[in-house]
């Protein structure tokens, strides 16, 4: 080896040593760990929903002397910490309110209340700070309401069925306990047919003698409690 080929060699090992101190400061800087903080936020409005279960009386006579009565449940979802305030309208019978609601079937009407307790003394309606329910969602976000109902006399006494079946009978659903009803009946055109009399019970007309048609029967009734009432019904002899 001759003496210039020594001094390149010492020159390239002396330049490396020199690159490699370089690199070892540079490696021990990124190793160091810097840290932050990111705020996080989000709005939470206050809202609710509402549903309803289906409420059924079941089965129902119109001679009872007493209410049949029933509850089912309304549930309120709020976010947590939203006051509420739920209202019952007087629902789609036509005459109805809120102390008296009516189920409607054709001309015929039941009439049922909806209370806000058990006692069925609080009508539940939906005038604000009158009748309606109030209070305020905390955990758990849901709050069950039970409504209680009970439904009574139809507002009138009702002939049934309609149309009746040739010599089938037609007989008095009446609206509250009564002494004695008396039906007079009338062609379409107005001629006097017959004239019933009955007591409080089996107030029932056999209808074999009228041909098909129309009529209209004038039911008068005497009831319990010393109150009477006139009512007219349009009724139909079938085939």
């Amino acid at each position: 080896m001759t003496l210039s080929k020594i001094k390149t060699l010492a020159l390239s090992a002396a330049t490396l040593a020199s690159l490699f101190g370089a690199v070892a400061p540079f490696e021990a800087d990124a190793s160091t760990t810097v840290t932050t903080t990111m705020a996080i936020s989000a709005t939470v409005l206050s809202s609710c929903g509402v549903t309803a279960l289906p409420l059924a009386f079941g089965t129902y006579s119109p001679t009872q002397s007493t209410n049949t009565t029933a509850t089912t449940t309304v549930a309120v979802t709020c976010t947590n910490g939203t006051p509420y305030n739920v209202g019952l309208n007087a629902g789609t019978g036509t005459g109805a309110s809120v102390t008296t609601r009516k189920m409607t079937s054709g001309s015929n009407t039941l009439n049922y209340s909806l209370y806000s307790d058990t006692g069925y003394s609080t009508v539940w309606g939906s005038t604000i700070g009158t009748n309606t329910v109030t209070g305020t969602i905390t955990l758990p976000s849901t709050v069950t309401l039970t409504p209680s109902a009970t439904s009574t006399p139809m507002g009138k006494p009702v002939l049934c069925p309609v149309p009746v079946p040739r010599n089938g009978n037609l007989c008095l659903f009446p609206d509250k306990p009564y002494q004695s009803s008396q039906w007079d009946v009338y062609d379409w055109v107005g001629v006097s047919i017959a004239s019933l009399n009955f007591g409080n019970s089996n107030a029932c007309w056999n209808v074999g003698n009228l041909p098909p048609g129309i009529y209209i029967v004038r039911i008068k009734m005497s009831y319990l409690d010393g109150s009477s009432s006139t009512t007219w019904q349009k009724i139909v002899v079938s085939l």
